[in-house]
């Protein structure tokens, strides 16, 4: 459904919206030209493509192999994962031009992963 409601709903009113994209909010036209005339984009689209279809496929394996408490609980591993190579990003690989530096509201994002790993195993907890 949410590929039909975005073919069908969001891309028409995107387009017809004014915007800075060749007068409208966004330009599916424009984003079908680029993709067709930048090979980078295409190996960004191909990669990502494979690299959802990887992690949705480990993901049923996992409800599978084990149960979906576990699926559950391995989810909440994502945005650790996420923030934490942006942070590797920002500080080994990049010196700063990438990523996500630590800030004083770090803290209270580290706090909220806790929460939730914290909610989710009380939550599916036998």
């Amino acid at each position: 459904w949410g590929t039909f409601l975005c073919l069908v709903v969001v891309y028409p009113l995107a387009y017809f919206m004014p915007g800075d994209d060749h007068g409208s909010y966004e330009d599916p036209f424009n984003t079908y030209e680029m993709i067709m005339n930048s090979s980078t984009i295409k190996w960004a689209f191909v990669i990502y493509f494979f690299t959802i279809f990887a992690y949705n496929l480990f993901a049923v394996l996992v409800t599978f192999m084990l149960s979906s408490v576990w699926h559950a609980i391995l989810d909440n591993f994502r945005p650790i994962t996420v923030w934490a190579t942006d942070m590797f990003i920002f500080y080994v690989l990049t010196a700063g031009a990438f990523g996500e530096p630590w800030t004083n509201w770090s803290y209270v994002q580290l706090a909220g992963m806790f929460v939730l790993l914290y909610g989710t195993s009380i939550y599916n907890a036998p």
